[in-house]
């Protein structure tokens, strides 16, 4: 990373922040800090990929400009390259090691990385044991809803936790208070809902 990079950045955003965004004029500057090594534009640059801006749409060159992202630190580059690895897109699926980049996303500070981890660990064990809660608690704890649900429900069933009504509850109410539905559902099968299902 350097000032050279983080400046071309800075550009290459107000350019596309502006009515009609200039993303043309913004890919030379991506592509220039790319090559000073910013991750943020590199993972820029991946994005453009994946969804088609400017660039024809292409998800292998999307997978290898968020690796290399990600490898230079860039935590939202962390994350997609493990989506794209988990569902194969633009690579071979390898869930251990989209696991391993949601792990590292979650070590940076992505809550929704975290409940993804214990989620796809989840699929590949096709069973819910203490790493996945592990994952799950971690994500819950930072305020995540999905997974305020998940732990929510593996108290409620005893999933690896131990059944325990009292913690289910707890853990529906957080994440009935940000919307989950799932969440409010439950609170309402449980006899625990009130009036608006929190």
């Amino acid at each position: 990373m350097s000032e050279a990079g983080r400046e071309l950045v800075i550009k290459a955003t107000a350019l596309c922040r502006v009515e009609p965004p200039g993303y043309v004029e913004a890919l030379p500057l991506l592509q220039e800090a790319a090559a000073l090594g910013e991750p943020e534009a590199v993972y820029a640059i991946g994005t453009w990929y994946a969804f088609g801006r400017v660039v024809e749409e292409d998800h292998a060159l999307a997978e290898k400009h968020f690796r290399r992202s990600a490898e230079l630190g860039w935590r939202p580059a962390m994350s997609d390259l493990a989506k794209s690895l988990e569902r194969g897109k633009g690579c071979d699926a390898d869930l251990d090691e989209a696991i391993h980049w949601y792990g590292k996303a979650a070590d940076h500070g992505d809550s929704e990385a975290a409940y993804e981890a214990g989620r796809a660990l989840w699929v590949q064990r096709d069973s819910i044991d203490s790493t996945v809660v592990a994952w799950w608690r971690r994500s819950a704890e930072e305020g995540h809803a999905e997974a305020q649900y998940a732990i929510g429900r593996c108290y409620e069933c005893g999933d690896t936790v131990g059944e325990d009504l009292t913690q289910a509850i707890k853990w529906y109410r957080k994440a009935a208070a940000q919307g989950d539905e799932d969440a409010v559902a439950a609170l309402d099968d449980l006899g625990a809902g009130d009036a608006e299902g929190r």
